[in-house]
């Protein structure tokens, strides 16, 4: 096993420690923003009949629900970086289209039908 500053080989695939964890962060950020009053916040709190007092209160007990969506984020964006390696020494697409590309396939395969039942 190579390491280099945040890089890490393993059995000939390269994993970015340092980019998994800014995806995750930068999944979180999103996720903050999206539900934030200046995003989509309000409209969605309108349709899950919330209120900002039922918002305060449920907001104690986030915090480990915030801790397991990061962890969630993070498996996420590992198993993405896997996925990435193995398109890109199969495939040698160049990085941003291997990301592109095995994101949507990954969402077409597992996600969508999930979401759709």
């Amino acid at each position: 096993m190579k390491f280099r500053l945040g890089v890490t080989q393993i059995m000939g695939l390269e994993i970015n420690y340092l980019a998994v964890l800014l995806a995750a962060v930068a999944s979180m950020v999103l996720g903050f923003f999206w539900y934030s009053p200046i995003a989509l916040g309000k409209p969605w709190m309108k349709e899950r009949g919330l209120t900002s007092e039922s918002l305060k209160k449920a907001q104690k007990e986030m915090g480990k629900l915030y801790g397991v969506s990061f962890v969630v984020a993070l498996v996420t964006a590992y198993v993405l970086s896997h996925v990435m390696g193995l398109s890109v020494a199969f495939y040698g697409y160049p990085a941003l289209q291997t990301g592109l590309t095995s994101a949507f396939w990954m969402w077409l395969g597992f996600m969508m039908p999930v979401q759709v039942t």
